[in-house]
């Protein structure tokens, strides 16, 4: 596996980053502020020596087709490098240093589902779900994931021959099921080309899947299970009769 680079100061070969966001007509402002913040972070620590980086939005309502389109823009802008961003996406502003540094073909990040339970979105070798929690460390091979947040090289676009992205139905025996335009091109790169995909943990951590959702007792449990129930009763009940003697008081 690659050494990480230290790229505190901007070094080796001449680096030209084209940040892709597939949207609709409007962005989260959870995610545009991410992305200014990342778009100055890469002003004052370039990624190389001789580094340029610019942004392509495309929008529209077929996510496949315009994952397709933006993948060919970057490609005739020059791109060495291609940053994939969900305008649902919340980030923190040295993404790309965090993703750059191991130096893949691919790398992406782990994120959520928007929905409760709330499941991860990658699955491993195994074909399992992987996970992303506190003990997380390093890099994990995968085999598909969400294109919310993946750096990859120019040399992989150049490698798998197009689509790129589709959405292709899969008979599952005794049902029929669509795979998404991300597990359509990580599947196609990993059978076809042999380009593995890394999953950055230490960067997943940092990520989150933006959405909105009803508060129900599904979250209460869910919160219930990641803390001592006995000591958050005490709490509960102590801030309970706090509110009782103010009110009496007045």
């Amino acid at each position: 596996m690659p050494a990480v680079k230290d790229i505190d100061k901007g070094q080796g070969s001449p680096v030209n980053l084209v940040i892709v966001i597939p949207s609709g007509d409007y962005w989260l402002a959870d995610f545009a502020i991410s992305l200014m913040s990342l778009q100055q972070m890469l002003g004052y620590h370039p990624l190389s020596d001789e580094f340029q980086h610019n942004l392509i939005n495309e929008r529209g309502s077929l996510i496949h087709v315009q994952r397709e389109h933006l993948a060919e823009k970057a490609l005739d802008s020059g791109a060495t490098h291609i940053l994939w961003l969900d305008s649902d996406m919340k980030f923190p502003p040295n993404l790309v240093h965090l993703l750059f540094r191991h130096q893949l073909p691919i790398v992406a990040c782990n994120y959520v589902k928007r929905s409760l339970p709330a499941m991860p979105n990658t699955k491993g070798l195994d074909h399992k779900l992987i996970s992303t929690d506190r003990d997380s460390q390093g890099l994990v091979e995968a085999i598909s994931a969400g294109f919310g947040a993946v750096l990859m090289t120019r040399e992989v676009l150049e490698t798998v021959e197009r689509p790129w992205f589709d959405v292709v139905w899969v008979d599952k025996g005794d049902e029929i099921e669509p795979m998404g335009e991300d597990v359509f091109f990580f599947t196609k790169a990993r059978k076809v080309n042999n380009i593995p995909l890394f999953i950055d943990h230490d960067a997943s951590k940092k990520v989150s899947h933006i959405g909105t959702f009803e508060y129900d007792n599904c979250l209460a449990s869910a919160t219930l299970d990641e803390i001592d129930m006995p000591e958050m009763n005490e709490k509960l009940m102590s801030t309970a009769d706090k509110k009782v003697v103010i009110g009496w008081d007045r």
